[in-house]
């Protein structure tokens, strides 16, 4: 493996290394750094998480020679799309710069410009800028690129994204023709080429990950969970796999604001950032996370590209986003630096589509995921019990509590007082009651998904009349219907996907307001409900459990034994009245819990008919009864004449 000090760096660089404690140089690094200390165009595309931010700073510094005077110019111009990443990258490069002597400057957008004007005035060497708050600088003649000899574009496809190619334009013109222009990106596209690309001369491409490629560190899940379930996955997630250092990414800015509230309200340190929240509490958010002070941070897709945030432990997908980019982003906040991480996706019904595309561009099957039952979450909490006290027994911080605790071990057992203690303690955390149970719906590799329906043979259902429902109802077709099985009182049947939910909603508005008949099947309910009820019988051993017949047997009836008179005054020998009883004639199987669904009271005539009010299904013939099929005969239009006439007839 190549060391640092191989790749050709000086010596206040190296030093530079060894403080950040860097072991050895990444791919991007190794490749990188030779080319620019050669004073080469660069073109380079990594992954996130790779390196790229030392690999551009480490050779610049190494090279650029340090001046004084007040007033200089910039001789480095680093742009990056956002405030978040340009931060990032000032706090790379002035470690760096504590060895190598340099002065950096960074401005954005987001603050007053007082003080950056001051500082710029100042002179730096190196500055670091969003496109925006540059250009701003430079039209108030603040700014002087005319020395630049070092021009780095940062996160180039995503500032590409952002709309900022004029800006990016702008800059370039106010930069000397003889410079060194290295451009960093997560991939490296057609529109980077057709765009930035007349910009480098004879660039050294390095391409370390291809479009859409993920890092081979990160063990990639999914859970699909039905959408308004998401909130009460993610906190039995936190619970089971520990709720310290775990970014969570969201849709929208007020899905984010949601989700870091009900987690707050839930016992969680957590904390929302999106592009709505200001500078100064995007920074502050940030920071607390940083330094541990929040476990969890909810972010739109303004954290995913360029933040470095160290050690994430996971990453949650709250959401699917859009694009196989933004996910690449987004899981690479975990997993960095070699290190092993896990990203766990929350999938709905609608978003399996997406999930298809996502997998088809990313080129990886994403593995599916336990759900965590309450048992996992017991014992997750019982380990992390025991690892805390391990700590403090072996930093010996329970010297405070030695004399209470000699006084109650000299009234109970150790058993005794420890169990009270962990009762007190953590009865609320120890209590598998206070986690619900979270069961994940039933679907398969063919893209559809297991409805229940509450309906059956009982409420004059056929497999014929179920399928004509969903198609007049749901506007399905018959292709998309598959599986149909009917039973007495409830129903299941295989649909799409990505409609399921859709469905479930427009089958449960047709109640009016009632009860759900329709649900998307969790794992393992259409098991349950296929299963025989079995009759108990009681013993002296206790119960055993025997199958209920499965038909009526026609047993011959015994001859009557012969009767004698009963005793006087003896009502136990008085004859008995026979009872009816009513053998049934097939098993009846045991119908699971799903969430309290019943068609009692239902009016079941709404699914009967079309929205005109017209009947469907089949007529007594078994032919089709179907939107084409029904027709009104118009009613016939008869003068005075015409019944004048008719009456003439029947008299004759």
């Amino acid at each position: 493996m190549t060391a640092f000090a191989e790749l050709g760096l000086s010596e206040a660089a190296l030093a530079a290394v060894e403080r950040m404690g860097y072991d050895s140089p990444t791919p991007v690094q190794e490749q990188s750094i030779p080319y620019i200390l050669e004073g080469r165009d660069v073109i380079a595309a990594a992954s996130t998480g790779t390196g790229k931010t030392a690999a551009f700073l480490l050779p610049t510094l190494s090279t650029l020679e340090r001046t004084k005077g007040r007033g200089r110019a910039p001789r480095v111009c680093v742009v990056s799309p956002t405030r978040e990443l340009a931060q990032q990258i000032s706090r790379t490069c002035m470690q760096i710069s504590r060895k190598t002597g340099h002065f950096v400057t960074t401005v954005y957008g987001g603050t007053p410009y007082g003080p950056q004007i001051r500082e710029l005035r100042g002179g730096t060497d190196v500055l670091i800028a969003t496109p925006g708050r540059l250009n701003d600088l430079m039209d108030r003649g603040v700014v002087d690129l005319s020395e630049t000899k070092v021009l780095v574009l940062d996160e180039a496809d995503r500032m590409l994204d952002m709309g900022f190619l004029p800006d990016v334009t702008k800059i370039v013109e106010h930069t000397p023709a003889e410079r060194q222009t290295l451009l960093f990106s997560a991939t490296i596209d057609s529109s980077i080429q057709k765009n930035l690309g007349n910009l480098l001369k004879d660039p050294a491409i390095i391409e370390i990950a291809r479009n859409g490629e993920t890092a081979a560190t990160v063990a990639q899940y999914i859970m699909p969970i039905a959408n308004r379930k998401k909130q009460e996955l993610l906190e039995a997630v936190l619970n089971d796999k520990g709720h310290e250092r775990v970014i969570v990414f969201a849709r929208t800015k007020n899905r984010t604001e949601e989700c870091a509230e009900a987690l707050e309200a839930a016992g969680f340190h957590a904390e929302s950032i999106h592009s709505d929240k200001t500078q100064g509490r995007r920074r502050r958010a940030l920071e607390n996370f940083r330094r541990g002070k929040t476990d969890i941070l909810v972010a739109t897709d303004v954290l995913a590209r360029g933040i470095d945030v160290p050690e994430v432990n996971y990453v949650i997908n709250f959401d699917l986003p859009d694009m196989a980019e933004d996910y690449v982003h987004r899981i690479g906040r975990t997993g960095r630096a070699g290190k092993q991480g896990t990203a766990i996706t929350f999938v709905s019904p609608s978003e399996f589509r997406g999930l298809n595309n996502l997998m088809r561009d990313i080129k990886v099957e994403i593995k599916r995921e336990t759900l965590p039952s309450p048992q996992d979450i017991v014992e997750m909490k019982r380990l992390k019990i025991k690892d805390e006290m391990q700590e403090i027994v072996e930093n010996e911080s329970y010297d405070g509590y030695r004399e209470f605790a000699e006084e109650l071990l000299a009234e109970y057992t150790p058993d005794v007082a420890l169990g009270a203690l962990l009762r007190l303690a953590f009865r609320s955390e120890l209590d598998q009651s206070n986690y619900p149970e979270i069961r994940s719906f039933s679907v398969d590799r063919k893209g559809t998904a297991r409805l229940f329906l509450a309906v059956g043979r009982r409420d004059g259902y056929t497999a014929r009349k179920l399928v004509d429902m969903l198609k007049f109802k749901c506007g399905l077709r018959d292709k998309y219907i598959n599986d149909v099985q009917i039973s007495d009182n409830f129903s299941f049947v295989s649909v799409p996907f990505h409609d399921a939910e859709e469905i479930v909603r427009k089958l449960n508005r047709l109640n009016r307001g009632r009860r759900p008949i329709a649900e998307i099947a969790r794992d393992g309910e259409e098991a349950a409900a296929r299963k025989p009820r079995r009759a108990k019988t009681a013993d002296a051993g206790g119960e055993e459990y025997a199958p209920a017949p499965k038909k009526s047997v026609r047993r011959e009836k015994p001859a009557a034994p012969a009767q004698t008179a009963p005793a006087a005054g003896d009502e136990s020998a008085a004859p008995r009245r026979k009872l009816k009883t009513k053998i049934q004639t097939e098993p009846r199987p045991e119908i699971p819990d799903f969430s309290k669904m019943s068609n009692e009271g239902f009016d079941w005539s709404a699914f009967m008919k079309f929205d005109d009010g017209t009947a469907w299904g089949r007529d007594e013939n078994g032919k089709g009864k179907g939107a084409k099929s029904v027709r009104k005969t118009p009613k016939r239009t008869v003068t005075a004449a015409q019944r004048i006439a008719a009456k003439g007839k029947k008299r004759k």
